[in-house]
């Protein structure tokens, strides 16, 4: 299958993306729910006891994406400094959720949450298994993007994938095992 990063000119123009400057309305919902479109709010840290952390916050389940329709989840993973992971998923109806469509990153999948502003970013995973997380993340860098921040795939770019990094941030809070 081709893939492709949107970086052309008409890219740019089609998705009415600055290709100056990332805006916050980029860190918001950008795709739909029909078939084929997805999108993730990926965490991840390491902290500094070594214990590694990540976390995706998706509308659309991988699973379910050639498929219309919200199917909102939330996978965690936790890594202990000795090797031991622990893992879970959420998963939620679309009733039981909220993805802000402008405005930042604003998330509410039933009780797990993220919020953030390219600044700062507070992230909730409720520990329904034992394993969750309530985290603050303060950026020490800009954010970045390759292109538009869409990755295209397809022979007609039918399938999008957004792609949109803060990669450096200090990280505190609790992760729970």
């Amino acid at each position: 299958m081709r893939a492709r990063i949107m970086d052309t000119p008409e890219d740019f123009k089609n998705l009415g993306i600055n290709p100056n400057k990332v805006e916050l309305w980029e860190e918001s919902r950008r795709e739909t729910s029909e078939a084929g479109k997805n999108e993730v709010w990926y965490f991840d840290a390491t902290m500094d006891d070594g214990t590694k952390f990540m976390a995706g916050f998706r509308p659309v389940d991988p699973a379910k994406m050639m498929v219309a329709g919200d199917t909102p989840n939330v996978n965690i993973m936790i890594t202990t400094p000795n090797g031991v992971e622990k893992s879970d998923f959420h998963y939620f109806t679309a009733e039981e959720s909220f993805t802000a469509e402008e405005g930042g990153c604003n998330l509410k999948y039933g009780t797990d949450t993220a919020k953030g502003d390219f600044k700062s970013y507070d992230i909730h995973v409720e520990p329904t298994n034992g394993v969750g997380c309530d985290l603050h993340y303060e950026a020490l860098t800009d954010p970045f993007r390759q292109g538009t921040g869409i990755v295209a795939f397809g022979e007609n770019d039918e399938l999008h994938h957004t792609d949109l990094a803060v990669p450096k941030n200090k990280v505190t809070g609790t992760v729970f095992l």
